[in-house]
């Protein structure tokens, strides 16, 4: 009865603090109270095998959301490079990937259930090495997964030879010997690090730090990268020219509309060559305490979404996500909590090292408690980790994602200005006035800064101390 109470006061402070019009009210009131925006929310979940006979390059796969989405990946077929710059770290990801992932499609999965994609590769590398060790990297992504699937697909029609030990495919000379088919179809930017702690106290060395991680740093790999996602979608649409001339034969052998395929078949689900960035909710929302890794996510946002327009017809997708703050949950239905190996590997949760004032620190004891108490308004990471894979198999160009007030605040920085006269940005504005000192003195003391009642709340606390000093 006493939560109840105190909650109660909470809000009747904030809606003091904020002192919302009926109009205001109505904005708030009109927004979806959902995790996600309605485009994503409305596009079906990839089917079983989407991903069979692809690849999917995934920086930050050593824990947390970039591993789940290894998984995720996996279930659905894709055979997985992980990278970072830990070897066993991506060893143990691997290896929890193929254990968690043996379950693959649940209820819905068919039967027997469709064999499993080739093991994952481990690939690491220093996201900030000289970009010549970039394309280094990018060309062994793309050679491992032309390897990974010409292995694999020998073994299926060797009776469990490999393609390459074959004498079959030793029967004519090397230079006769067609190579196998591009593979590497999507790069998945997750790796960066957060911050904690206000502008006007970080370094401007730790400010150069962030913006080199979060966004100068994808930015090189998405270039180094590009020349291989490109010959992958020029081979995809080659393909797709054979098999149309080849149904249009048919068709019109046998008729009209005999070529027309099933009802509801997408041939370009998911994109032939993408690049998916995971970017972050304070890429559209002003962070206080997190200014310059608001400003390096959101420069990774526009590099993408002009990436695209450059290369649309050449077959090059991107997608980029907004995630809110995440909570935990086990790999596989709850089968297994945090405190297991996969769950540990897992946990979106963990305690990380985030950028303070002046260099790389651990989060404390306090924010790793107060992640706790905010649990219910982060969003479940195996729910976002499914969402993101959904948005990139659809090619949504961007998507929001999260619980409220985080989701909300996003809807309203992006709550078209022009047509609405500007009233989601100032009531964007209004929110963040009274917030955003106690957020960034929150994140740099090691607190929470999610809990919008708390923050509102302190806010007028201090505000009404302030006064009766003044008095």
């Amino acid at each position: 009865m006493q939560l109840g109470e105190e909650k109660k006061e909470r809000k009747e402070q904030a809606d003091r603090s904020l002192n919302l019009g009926d109009a205001e009210k109505k904005t708030l009131s009109s927004v979806f109270r959902a995790d996600a925006d309605a485009s994503l929310l409305s596009a079906r979940a990839p089917p079983i095998n989407a991903y069979r006979g692809r690849s999917v390059w995934i920086t930050g796969a050593s824990q947390g959301l970039g591993a789940r989405l290894a998984l995720e990946y996996y279930r659905l077929g894709a055979h997985v490079v992980l990278s970072s710059r830990s070897e066993e770290k991506l060893r143990a990801v691997a290896a929890a990937v193929v254990r968690a992932g043996g379950a693959r499609g649940g209820a819905l999965a068919p039967a027997p259930p469709p064999p499993p994609p080739p093991a994952p590769t481990v690939l690491p590398f220093d996201a900030l090495a000289p970009y010549a060790k970039l394309e280094e990297a990018a060309a062994r992504a793309a050679e491992a997964s032309r390897e990974a699937w010409a292995e694999r697909e020998g073994e299926a029609q060797g009776g469990g030879s490999s393609s390459r030990s074959s004498p079959a495919a030793h029967s004519s000379p090397p230079s006769q010997r067609e190579a196998p088919p591009p593979r590497l179809s999507l790069l998945v930017l997750c790796a960066g690090a957060s911050q904690h702690a206000a502008a006007a106290a970080t370094t401007a060395a730790v400010s150069d730090a962030i913006l080199e991680l979060n966004a100068a740093a994808p930015i090189r790999l998405t270039r180094a990268a590009l020349p291989h996602l490109l010959e992958t979608a020029a081979a995809a649409a080659a393909t797709k020219a054979n098999e149309t001339g080849a149904a249009a034969g048919a068709g019109a052998a046998a008729g009209a509309g005999a070529a027309s395929g099933k009802k509801g078949a997408d041939p370009l689900l998911p994109p032939a060559a993408a690049v998916l960035g995971v970017s972050s909710m304070a890429a559209l929302v002003p962070s206080p305490g997190q200014a310059a890794y608001s400003a390096s996510k959101a420069a990774l946002a526009l590099y993408l979404r002009s990436v695209e327009a450059e290369l649309f017809d050449r077959g090059l997708r991107t997608t980029t996500v907004y995630p809110g703050p995440l909570s935990s949950s086990s790999p596989s239905s709850g089968e297994d909590g945090e405190d297991s190996e996969d769950g540990r590997i897992f946990s979106t949760t963990a305690v990380r090292t985030v950028y303070g004032s002046s260099g790389l620190k651990k989060e404390g004891a306090e924010a790793v408690s107060s992640k706790a108490r905010e649990d219910r308004k982060r969003l479940d990471g195996a729910r976002a980790a499914g969402l993101i894979v959904t948005a990139g198999y659809h090619g949504i160009g961007e998507a929001l994602l999260g619980k409220h007030p985080v989701l909300l605040l996003g809807h309203l920085a992006r709550g078209g200005g022009v047509v609405s006269g500007g009233l989601p940005q100032r009531l964007l504005r209004k929110v963040l006035s009274k917030v955003g000192p106690a957020r960034a003195a929150a994140l740099e003391e090691g607190r929470g800064g999610y809990d919008a009642g708390a923050l509102l709340s302190s806010t007028t606390s201090s505000s009404s101390q302030g006064g009766k000093k003044q008095a």
